[in-house]
């Protein structure tokens, strides 16, 4: 970055492509780094700034601006945030998000500057990109702020991943700011989670598409006969009933479909009577079972309030 003053006033030029010769006006951020941007460009993107530009902003300076230099707006945003604000509106660029801070700044100008769905859209795309796996409660918390449903349904189902979440330390300096009822419902969505993954039953589904899961001593079980669809009574195997026990109290720890494939659980099914050909579906039981509880989940609604 070049420095240079501009109505008595020391500031930094950004970088591209906030420093085009040719641009209309300079929006200067809180820290003095001059942003050289095109009218249309923002107007567009922006109601808030289209009324700016047709209304006339100030120009910061205490002596008359030359005729030839290009009005400044002085707006309240770090360098930072408005470098990541105008990324999102202009072509060919991305916004650059190094910290949580760095998306809690850009999603309040966002809202400040009531920028259009198609930006929201990138914007929500963007950090859920970068941040969603790292960061979904500190997420979710700066969802709840802004009022972006998306991402907090987003960052909520991923929360699911956290074991015994509501139970354990998950604090993150986000929740400062979330309220308590925003808080209670995502405890509430995740006790709602857990009851329907725990609940979630394949064995009918199983014991059809795999009839090696069948014994002759084990577990009682019900399944449709496949030409009457009348109850069929067969046993299961005892190795079976014991991995859908330990899966399904899993569930109610960490209610997300990755944890009926944990190794640790299939672990369970070391040393009993498991025979070599069922031992080859193991894991294509574990997919039908996740995408089972994935579908089960999938129907818990978050309470959200705009």
């Amino acid at each position: 970055m070049e420095c240079e003053v501009s109505s008595a006033v020391l500031a930094t030029k950004a970088s591209w492509p906030f420093d085009d010769p040719n641009a209309e006006v300079i929006l200067r951020s809180s820290d003095n780094v001059d942003f050289r941007v095109f009218r249309c460009n923002l107007s567009l993107a922006s109601p808030v700034f289209k009324d700016m530009f047709t209304l006339g902003a100030p120009v910061h300076g205490e002596h008359p601006p030359n005729p030839s230099s290009l009005p400044v707006v002085p707006l309240s945003e770090t360098g930072s945030a408005l470098d990541a604000l105008l990324r999102l509106i202009y072509p060919l660029t991305t916004p650059k998000l190094d910290s949580v801070g760095d998306i809690k700044a850009l999603v309040a100008a966002v809202v400040k500057y009531d920028l259009i769905e198609p930006a929201i859209y990138r914007a929500t795309n963007l950090i859920i990109r970068q941040y969603l796996q790292s960061s979904p409660v500190s997420l979710y918390a700066i969802a709840c702020l802004c009022g972006w449903r998306n991402l907090a349904e987003r960052a909520a189902r991923e929360t699911l991943k956290i074991k015994d979440f509501g139970r354990v330390r998950t604090y993150v300096a986000e929740l400062e700011d979330m309220s308590a009822g925003d808080y209670y419902r995502l405890l509430d969505y995740h006790r709602a989670c857990a009851t329907a993954a725990h609940t979630t039953d394949i064995q009918t589904e199983l014991h059809i598409a795999f009839p090696l899961l069948r014994s002759e001593v084990g577990e009682d079980i019900d399944i449709p006969a496949l030409l009457c669809n009348c109850p069929m009574h067969v046993l299961s195997h005892q190795w079976f009933h014991e991995y859908m026990t330990v899966t399904r109290e899993g569930l109610l720890r960490r209610p997300d479909p990755s944890t009926v494939k944990d190794r640790s659980f299939l672990g369970v099914l070391e040393g009993t009577t498991v025979c070599s050909r069922m031992a080859l579906h193991l894991d294509q039981i574990s997919d039908i079972y996740a995408r089972a509880v994935d579908g089960a989940i999938s129907k818990v609604k978050l309470e959200f309030k705009q």
